[in-house]
């Protein structure tokens, strides 16, 4: 994605059972909204055009996770046997805040608001 602005398009249904009932987010969105809204089903859309390979580099690089993304599904994150435990949540979270991720200093001035 180009950056924070990019649309990702609505591909018109989502699983309601699994995502609940979110009408007001079943649109076509920014990535940007889609963090701020927590609009799942973007995140889903956006996961399709990632090779796991690239997937499994930034978590290895980033120390997050127990780096098993066996999982088939498009949201292997959510329901496969991939894990982040509360240590590493925190760790990540202090590294963005710090700017002391692999990530540009861009990118976490976006995700720090």
């Amino acid at each position: 994605m180009k950056d924070e602005n990019a649309i990702i398009h609505w591909p018109g249904k989502t699983d309601t059972t699994l995502y609940g009932y979110r009408p007001d987010i079943y649109k076509n969105i920014s990535i940007k909204e889609a963090f701020e809204v927590s609009a799942g089903w973007a995140f889903i859309e956006m996961a399709k055009n990632i090779p796991r390979k690239t997937y499994l580099s930034y978590l290895r690089r980033s120390v997050y996770g127990n780096l098993d993304l066996s999982e088939k599904g498009d949201d292997f994150w959510n329901f496969g046997p991939m894990k982040v435990t509360p240590q590493q949540q925190v760790a990540f979270l202090v590294k963005v805040y710090e700017h002391k991720t692999i990530f540009s200093r861009r990118n976490t001035d976006i995700l720090n608001g």
